[in-house]
């Protein structure tokens, strides 16, 4: 752990705004601090306070959306009647023995403070589930192996997107469960079905164990791309375990798979848009892990904002910092609670070359709510296996009440289908408030942004999902 004095302390703040540091006190107290500011000559440093207040560990987040507005302390209570303090100002004054330390590269340390703010007759909570690491402890043979592996796989499928730089490596869209059960008839096609995620047993000291495959990803093909990628999400575990949603001790999680590859071609840019993670999943969480990234690309960001928050004219005015950014690099991960809009800031290639960046996403199922796994389908696996000992007609007797996954080019096509509707549908979606006059489609891609101009109000619609 690399040890800082006071004073070099005040140097790095003269190239940044803050720096997060661990005090270690003579009482051998450990305190997060997001530091803002030190006072030299009386031993003071000030910031934000990042001590159990930053670790908000509840399994019930969704719950802030009907906090308290005015509540008069440091704290706010939950509905459940859980208590989770918010970063607050918070002023430190060092004694001789005390021990200043950096977070190391390795570890998921917390984006933005958390505060209760006031603008014009509104009142939010900017609330910010966010964590990421510099870089995951993950060997070269690891890394490489996991690059090289997934683009042998991206090779072999060419799953490219019609409009897109997008290669679809493993995709939980294509072949997902159209036959879940469901409460009521959907007219979207996005809501007609759910991902397969895979069962994945977490011991209390963060280690895993497999229970299912990876949806579109054959164990008896890729045992090396296993091997690798339940790597990265083991050492990602760190940093879903400080979002609240693990138990702490032997437990069952349901994580969904994906990986994609961006090619930008020289001259062209892509950007993500507003978005939540899933539909008809649950999905609690969010990871994402870069394997790889170009370093001759300029800058590669994602920006997270609340879904209440003041506009434009309200941040400029008062200063009010909503969003927060990432900036993102080869074997940075990030985590972070699906309550929180997101979206990839415009990527640019201004080089001659065409310039790639790889990841792979883990989505968390809510533990409280699981839906079919890829388990069920090893089940039917060995069922249908099991057939074989019984006369023909039995089996093709029980084989026509079954209902199989279509081929590889039926399920492309109902990928297809969705897709497009997902772009061009325009009802039945719930508005996500950001500021007076800006709303976002929950789950969906409309920003619709209302002008007044003497007294004439116009609406702009503009399309912001990202497949």
């Amino acid at each position: 752990m690399e040890k800082l004095t006071i004073e070099s302390l005040y140097q790095i703040l003269k190239s940044t705004d803050s720096i997060p540091v661990k005090v270690i006190s003579s009482q051998n107290k450990k305190i997060k601090i997001l530091v803002t500011k030190v006072n030299l000559e009386e031993d003071i440093l000030t910031g934000y306070c990042k001590g159990e207040i930053a670790d908000i560990n509840n399994k019930n987040y969704y719950k802030l959306l009907n906090v308290n507005d005015k509540p008069t302390s440091k704290s706010y209570e939950l509905n459940s009647g859980i208590v989770l303090h918010t970063l607050s100002p918070f002023m430190m004054y060092l004694s001789k023995k005390s021990n200043i330390q950096l977070y190391t590269s390795t570890e998921f340390r917390k984006i933005g403070w958390d505060t209760l703010i006031y603008y014009g007759s509104n009142i939010s909570w900017l609330i910010y589930p966010l964590y990421f690491a510099e870089n995951l402890q993950l060997s070269d043979r690891i890394k490489e192996g996991l690059v090289k592996k997934l683009n042998e796989l991206g090779e072999t499928r060419q799953d490219w997107h019609e409009e897109y730089p997008v290669l679809d490596i493993i995709d939980p869209d294509l072949a997902p469960n159209y036959y879940y059960s469901s409460t009521q008839v959907q007219n979207l096609e996005r809501f007609k079905y759910q991902w397969f995620p895979t069962d994945i047993l977490i011991t209390p000291d963060l280690d895993i164990k497999l229970l299912g495959p990876i949806h579109n990803l054959s164990f008896k093909d890729n045992k090396d791309l296993y091997s690798y990628i339940l790597e990265v999400f083991k050492n990602m575990l760190p940093g879903f375990n400080k979002l609240g949603f693990l138990n702490g001790g032997t437990q069952k999680i349901q994580v969904v798979f994906k990986a994609q590859k961006h090619v930008i071609q020289p001259g062209a840019s892509y950007s993500g848009k507003w978005h939540l993670e899933g539909k008809t999943e649950n999905i609690i969480a969010g990871g994402v892990y870069y394997c790889k990234i170009d370093p001759r690309f300029e800058k590669d960001e994602v920006i997270f904002m609340p879904r209440k928050a003041p506009d434009s004219y309200y941040t400029l005015c008062s200063e009010i910092i909503t969003k927060q950014k990432i900036y993102v690099h080869e074997n940075l991960a990030f985590v972070f609670l699906n309550c929180i809009p997101n979206k990839s800031l415009k990527l640019t290639n201004i080089t001659t070359e065409p310039l790639e960046r790889m990841f792979l996403n883990f989505y968390i199922v809510d533990p409280n709510k699981p839906i079919e796994s890829t388990s069920l389908g090893c089940e039917a696996e060995k069922a249908l296996i099991g057939l074989k000992k019984f006369p023909k007609v039995i089996v093709e007797e029980i084989l026509s009440f079954l209902v199989f996954r279509p081929n590889i080019g039926s399920a492309k096509e109902l990928r297809r289908k969705a897709r497009y509707c997902m772009q061009n549908e325009t009802t039945g979606w719930r508005f996500v408030r950001h500021g007076y006059d800006k709303f976002i489609l929950k789950n969906f891609g409309l920003y619709i942004n209302y002008t007044n101009n003497n007294n004439n109000w116009t609406m702009k619609i503009q399309e912001v999902f990202c497949l």
